[in-house]
């Protein structure tokens, strides 16, 4: 096991981890990956607007 650095097997395990997750809960799976990007989708929309806005007074 030469040259295998952590941040390899971690990133692995993740992979491993999300087939697995995805083989046996498809829908749940489906419904936690949308409810997360949509929070990521919706962080974003909210800094750029607080950006914007921030920018704009100035």
């Amino acid at each position: 096991m030469k040259n295998v650095s952590i941040g390899k097997i971690i990133l692995y395990l993740i992979i491993a981890f999300v087939v697995v997750s995805i083989w046996k809960d498809p829908q749940g799976s489906a419904d936690a990956a949308g409810i997360f990007l949509s929070s990521v989708g919706r962080f974003f929309h909210t800094l750029g607007s607080k950006t914007s806005t921030f920018v704009k007074n100035i």
